[in-house]
């Protein structure tokens, strides 16, 4: 009978088990993932962190959206020595930066803290707010892949007293809030390893937030002496007190900024009086002194989501005021030779996104990292395509003369990185390939029977247009990030060359 019941419980223990896999299996599943090729790839920011060397960071960013486009830690390492890394996710509030800080703490030892203020305050005045002052999907963006422990279950039963909407055990068992996403379940989803791998740039996330109508919008500090304080929400009351307390226990330098994004006066003048009451350093750049030491610009350097460039002004000198002030050392790590390539391609692309001369387009391009294809249905090649064009396509690969190439014919050439293919007829013909091992499918004909047509399928571009003009077409797909990220028509005809997005 004993036996019988040792058995028989483990039987059950087996079972519980499995069954506890199985769950974790299917939970890891349906979450959704935003990943280095997301705009905020807030999966890759918290999944990599957990595999930084133990004490490797000595200073961690915190904050919202503002605060992932505006500290680069490449930048910090690469002018300064310092490591660091950006924990901050969109709609950040005090309460996940103070949980995010707290987890943080188990793995690293940092010196100093910087953590950018933007939700201190109402989140905006569209915004239908909860006591959280942060969307549900925010909230979850910061929490899902954080580790469970009795820490995570204390944040998300804090979140649910702030926003009683949510259920906490939702946070501990996501499958409970994500059961029905098997509809949408992607290539993604199944490629955790090989995205994690990958890795993104230290939470960083390059942004093109230049808006050309934009200008300059600052204040004075001394105006703020008959500001009206705009005030501070209660989650940021409660856990700002958390995250300055956690921070003196640990021997934690606390810094509190603010980046350009024409914040009020009576905001500024709230978390002024707060920092000074604490003894915190505040650096608002969005006031006049300190926007124009750092020689920023809203138009070239964007607002609220600021550029790259933008990005290492406000990094540079906050870097500059961690190392003189607060003696933190530079010190040598390999990871970040990694994160470097990452940035400089992903500024890559910012660069091909806003390029209009043709040559340097080219010029850009011819990386591995992107597959290039270019097609001239019904083939006119315009006055304006003469050798030199043509031998920066062929630096490319592509063998065609499109000089002497015969009017009418329908090209396509396909460089994927790899292998260069190309394709060229006068008369109707369809064509298909597939790419990246299958991942990639893309499908070209052209059908003269009715109307002089053309169709082209790429991924999940579906295009066609009857008739020709002067040039050709090019699709730049990133291979890195697995997706289109440019598509450009060439006039031949006109002198210029110019490029047209389409």
């Amino acid at each position: 009978m004993q036996k019988i019941r040792i058995k028989l419980a483990l039987k059950f223990v087996a079972f519980v088990l499995v069954l506890c896999i199985c769950v974790g299996a299917v939970n890891g599943v349906m979450k959704p993932k935003f990943y280095f090729n997301n705009e905020w790839p807030t999966t890759n920011t918290f999944l990599d962190f957990y595999e930084l060397e133990k004490d490797s960071v000595d200073v961690l960013f915190l904050g919202s959206s503002h605060c992932i486009n505006a500290f680069n830690p490449q930048v910090l390492y690469d002018e300064y020595g310092i490591t660091s890394y950006n924990l901050a996710s969109p709609q950040q509030n005090a309460l996940l930066s103070y949980y995010w800080l707290e987890e943080a703490l188990k793995y690293q030892s940092p010196k100093v803290v910087v953590l950018e203020t933007f939700t201190f305050h109402y989140y905006k005045e569209d915004y239908v707010y909860n006591d959280m002052n942060c969307s549900e999907e925010s909230a979850r963006k910061a929490m899902d892949f954080m580790r469970l422990s009795p820490l995570k279950v204390r944040a998300a039963f804090d979140i649910q007293r702030y926003d009683p909407t949510q259920d906490a055990l939702s946070y501990i068992f996501t499958n409970i809030r994500y059961h029905t996403r098997w509809k949408d379940l992607s290539e993604d989803d199944f490629s955790r390893a090989e995205m994690v791998e990958h890795g993104g740039i230290k939470g960083y996330s390059v942004h093109d937030g230049v808006n050309s109508s934009k200008k300059d919008v600052t204040f004075k500090a001394e105006d703020s002496v008959n500001a009206e304080e705009e005030p501070i929400v209660r989650v940021t009351d409660e856990y700002l007190e958390k995250i300055v307390n956690l921070c003196e226990e640990n021997g934690i330098q606390l810094i509190l900024t603010c980046v350009p994004y024409g914040e009020s006066i009576g905001r500024y003048k709230s978390v002024k009086n707060y920092a000074d009451s604490k003894n915190i350093p505040f650096y608002d750049f969005n006031e006049e002194s300190l926007y124009k030491e750092v020689k920023y610009n809203a138009k070239r350097n964007g607002y609220n989501h600021v550029d790259y460039s933008g990005a290492e002004k406000l990094t540079s000198y906050i870097g500059g005021v961690i190392a003189e002030k607060y003696g933190v050392a530079p010190r040598k790590d390999s990871s970040f030779e990694k994160t470097r390539e990452v940035y400089n391609h992903k500024v890559n692309n910012t660069l091909l996104s806003k390029t209009t001369d043709i040559n340097k387009y080219l010029d850009l391009v011819n990386d591995s990292k992107y597959s290039v294809v270019m097609f001239a249905p019904f083939y006119e090649r315009g006055q304006y395509l003469g050798g030199s064009l043509t031998k920066k396509l062929q630096s490319l690969g592509f063998k065609t003369d499109f000089v002497t190439l015969q009017r009418g014919a329908h090209y396509i050439g396909i460089n994927d990185g790899k292998d260069v293919i190309e394709k060229v007829s006068v008369k109707d013909y369809s064509y298909s390939n597939s790419f990246h091992d299958g991942r990639l499918i893309l499908k070209y004909s052209i059908d003269t029977s009715l109307y002089d047509l053309y169709s082209f399928e790429f991924g999940d571009l579906n295009y066609s247009e009857i008739g020709s003009t002067p040039g050709f077409k090019i699709i730049v797909y990133d291979n890195d990030d697995k997706k289109i990220i440019d598509k450009i028509y060439v006039d031949t005809s006109s002198k210029e060359l110019p490029i047209t997005r389409w």
